[in-house]
């Protein structure tokens, strides 16, 4: 059943003022391309999962498929998906590489290039952080300031997992396949135990 009528329209301004931008778009598209029961788990997905827009698009692109023409259509349709996300971006990484050299020679482009630089590593260093967040605690709360966990909510297995982590990688330099392959082996015994 497709969300039609007034209450799609509500729904479609709400999103559109509460959510701004991007996702505004993204929701009304939906609204009008989906049963409402897939839109609210695509929404219910986003909200969950910290890979938001390109996961929501993949599952999208999944149902779409589906619809059109079962299983192996679903399939195609979300690889072809990925491929128009991601391919760009490789494209760039492995194009890039012979003009860095070029770029870097120059005074003002390498002032740019650093400033991006740190942008990108503050950018990694806050996901890095909402990532540890969202395994070490079970609850956060969103505050003006920024996120909070709410420490009652504190998962000691995750912060011994974490911890034998930074040990191995940071303390003993062990390579990362075998630290992968032993937390690997950690995290499983901590599940049978649990």
């Amino acid at each position: 059943m497709l969300m039609l009528g007034p209450e799609a329209m509500q729904f479609v301004t709400y999103a559109r003022w509460k959510l701004r931008g991007v996702w505004g778009g993204l929701i009304a598209g939906l609204l009008f391309m989906l049963p409402g029961a897939a839109v609210l788990a695509a929404l219910a997905l986003s909200e969950k999962t910290p890979g938001l827009l390109i996961l929501v698009k993949q599952f999208v692109a999944m149902l779409a498929g589906f619809r059109e023409g079962g299983i192996e259509t679903a399939l195609l349709s979300g690889v072809l998906a990925l491929w128009v996300t991601f391919v760009l971006c490789f494209l760039w990484i492995f194009t890039g590489p012979p003009y860095l050299d070029r770029i870097l020679a120059q005074p003002r482009l390498r002032g740019a290039n650093a400033a991006i630089s740190a942008v990108v590593v503050g950018v990694i260093a806050n996901l890095s952080f909402r990532f540890a967040l969202d395994v070490l605690f079970g609850r956060i709360i969103s505050t003006p300031f920024g996120a909070v966990p709410v420490w009652a909510t504190l998962s000691w297995t995750a912060a011994a997992l974490t911890g034998l982590a930074a040990i191995l990688m940071v303390a003993l330099r062990t390579p990362m396949l075998p630290a992968l392959a032993m937390m690997a082996l950690a995290g499983a015994a901590a599940h049978w135990w649990a």
